[in-house]
């Protein structure tokens, strides 16, 4: 059984209230950080991981940014998305990709599938999970080899998210802006790591 992790998304405050964040989420074993403005500075604060819509990030970001069409529409054809199109060029280039989607009705759903097939993460954002229940998509994306990260909102929605079927997501991602938040994630993502683990 892979090991469930957490990535951080930096919150929007002035740099210096945002390393602290980074630090902590650093010091508590958590190096992936998803950033659209800072990662320069971000990659000096030490072993950090950048995901961004950036040639120079470690791994590229399709689907955010208002540039993809992740959020605002979709064509009738998934394969004609940009998002999609996007995140083709970037594997095709050899770059880890990871998508971003908002899941806010079936065609995101079918996007986010799609998507999956080609990525190797994808985030998935959700206002409301028993609207589009994330097992479905999870189901869907089982055969792919895509690790499933779901965007949430505290600790009670990552232990959601990863405990959801018998698989739950790979893992979660979540704005970082409170210490012991971020603390509690990254234990209880180290804790679902090893309980699966017992269990084989």
């Amino acid at each position: 059984m892979e090991n469930k992790f957490a990535w951080i998304m930096t919150p929007n405050k002035p740099w210096d209230d945002k390393k602290e964040m980074i630090t902590t989420a650093l010091e508590s074993g958590i190096s992936y950080v998803l950033d659209l403005d800072d990662y320069d500075k971000i990659q000096k604060l030490g072993n950090v991981k950048i995901v961004a819509n950036s040639d120079d990030a470690d791994i590229y970001l399709v689907g955010i940014n208002g540039e993809g069409d992740g959020s605002l529409i979709l064509s009738e054809d998934l394969n004609q998305s940009q998002d999609l199109q996007e995140a083709k060029k970037a594997k095709g280039e050899g770059k880890t990709v990871c998508a971003y989607v908002e899941i806010t009705d079936k065609n995101h759903e079918q996007l986010a599938v799609s998507l999956g097939s080609v990525v190797d993460y994808i985030i998935l954002i959700s206002t409301d999970w028993t609207v589009i229940p994330l097992e479905n998509i999870i189901a869907d994306l089982q055969k792919a080899d895509v690790k499933i990260i779901a965007a949430v909102a505290d600790e009670d929605g990552a232990k959601l998210a990863i405990e959801t079927l018998e698989h739950g997501t790979d893992g979660v991602i979540f704005e970082a802006n409170d210490f012991n938040q971020i603390k509690k994630i990254a234990q209880l993502v180290v804790d679902a790591s090893k309980i699966k683990y017992d269990l084989k």
